[in-house]
């Protein structure tokens, strides 16, 4: 006996290797990005692509913005571990049934990114940064592409619960509450 997915289950899985085939892309642009530049660029050359932007190979042996660079194992360990813990309920959440599709396309950008960046952690020590983006001699830190998609990421989901918010107002106005 044959069983018949549902349409709303047949929605579901659609959902999902959606979400999984862009998480795969965006690790495998990440590392592409990253060989690319470590493969044409010396370290600390810079690769001016226009006014406010150059190409910049620079290693982060820390966190964001190259905080808990010290070298110290707790910190190295700390930056391998966490970022699995996180991972994993990432995507426990990914993959749950619960949670509206734009959540979770945000939570699939944080965990790409984060994912891209453990790869890098994990084989090299260190995270290949290469986007810098300035102003005059004010220089934002390097970024790469796993950077950008967990920012993007994030700010997809703040938008969402803003939209939320406003609309769990309004109903609230109109009832008078």
């Amino acid at each position: 006996m044959r069983r018949v997915l549902s349409f709303t289950m047949k929605k579901i899985l659609i959902s999902r290797l959606s979400l999984l085939t862009a998480l795969i892309f965006l690790v495998i642009l990440d590392q592409t990005t990253k060989t690319i530049i470590v493969n044409n660029l010396p370290l600390l050359d810079e690769l001016r692509v226009f006014e406010y932007l150059n190409i910049v190979l620079v290693y982060n042996r820390g966190a964001a913005f190259g905080i808990f660079s010290d070298g110290f194992l707790w910190q190295k360990i700390f930056l391998v571990f966490i970022p699995i813990g996180i991972t994993i309920v990432i995507s426990y959440v990914i993959f749950s049934k619960t949670n509206a599709n734009y959540f979770k396309l945000g939570l699939t950008l944080i965990l790409a990114g984060a994912l891209g960046n453990l790869i890098d952690r994990i084989r090299l020590g260190y995270v290949v940064d290469f986007i810098d983006f300035h102003v005059g001699d004010l220089h934002w830190p390097a970024f790469n592409v796993a950077d950008f998609v967990i920012n993007i990421g994030a700010a997809l989901i703040i938008f969402l619960e803003i939209k939320i918010l406003i609309k769990k107002r309004k109903a609230q106005d109109r009832n008078g509450n």
